[in-house]
């Protein structure tokens, strides 16, 4: 599967639609967390919510729950929060929980983790 995002990744950087990318680099991210390399599924969450102009609340979510796996809690509590009010939840957990966690994960078009574990 990480073969398979690597190359769409090459091919949507070489168009002309940010979306696209930036749904390819959270796919790959999820990829990452799943081979436990939080660091580098982070940077690549950064890139796509940058891409899309707005704090997009699934990528906002995983950016926190990288964070929470390289252990920076209040960093990462601070994005999970910061996602679920994006997200239109009015009373977020405190602190977040392994629930709140699996939104997130759950939340990508393409559940990039169940395709990780199956390749």
């Amino acid at each position: 599967a990480q073969r398979v995002y690597e190359e769409a990744l090459t091919q949507a950087r070489r168009g002309t639609d940010p979306q696209l990318t930036a749904h390819v680099l959270a796919g790959l991210a999820d990829i990452y967390l799943a081979e436990n390399n939080a660091s580098y599924a982070r940077r690549l969450l950064e890139e796509a919510n940058q891409l899309t102009r707005y704090q997009v609340p699934a990528f906002v979510g995983r950016m926190g729950e990288a964070s929470l796996s390289l252990g920076h809690e209040v960093e990462g509590h601070r994005l999970v929060v910061q996602a679920l009010r994006d997200a239109g939840f009015e009373r977020p957990p405190s602190p977040p929980s392994q629930r709140v966690r699996r939104v997130f994960r759950g939340s990508c078009p393409a559940n990039a983790r169940a395709q990780a574990r199956s390749v």
